[in-house]
């Protein structure tokens, strides 16, 4: 099996070096703009860097998914870890961005869905890492802010409860409340029209 070195920079490209005879295996673009980060976990290799957004390659299939639609800036961290249930196995993985808008975006790394984020910076998040079961993120803000692991998953798991309450109770209010029609009454049919005379 060979082993390589992954590169990203300025020039946005993704390079593979190969650890035995130092030369590159493969090469090619992997961002619009410069890459700041890599990340690997498993098959999957996560670059992000001087967009709002994260890519995640698979490495054996060549698949691309990407995390958008949540950071206004660019990305300048990214971790991955499990999340286990209470019997150790593991129940969703997770994925966190750090970015230059001073936030954290926490995603579920296997269907991409965001999850939630975590405020409370005010500068741009440079690094992020776990011991204890909690988050430890730094910033330009000069400070380092550590989080509760339990209380995001109760976080996380709360946000999910009222998004799947407010689906329930729109479908309970298109069952219960009737269209209007066009005379702007429940059940009109409108105005009637005249006969010939």
């Amino acid at each position: 099996m060979r082993d390589f070195l992954f590169t990203g920079g300025w020039d946005r490209q993704l390079r593979a070096i190969d650890l035995k005879d130092g030369v590159v295996d493969q090469s090619f673009g992997a961002s619009k703009e410069a890459i700041r980060t890599l990340h690997m976990n498993g098959k999957w290799l996560y670059v992000a860097g001087q967009e709002p957004l994260v890519r995640a390659f698979d490495l054996e299939t060549g698949i691309v998914k990407e995390f958008k639609g949540q950071h206004s800036s660019w990305i300048t961290c990214i971790i991955t870890f499990p999340r286990l249930d209470e019997n150790g196995k593991v129940k969703t993985n997770w994925m966190l961005s750090g970015s230059d808008d001073c936030t954290v975006k926490i995603w579920d790394a296997d269907s991409g869905a965001f999850l939630t984020e975590l405020i409370g910076h005010k500068n741009g998040v440079s690094c992020m890492t776990l011991a204890n079961n909690e988050l430890f993120t730094g910033s330009l803000d000069h400070y380092v802010r550590i989080w509760d692991i339990p209380s995001i998953d109760e976080k996380i798991y709360m946000l999910a409860c009222m998004a799947d309450e407010d689906i329930r109770s729109r479908k309970l209010r298109r069952m219960i409340i009737p269209k209007k029609g066009k005379g702007g009454k429940a059940g009109a049919k409108g105005p009637a029209k005249k006969g010939k005379k």
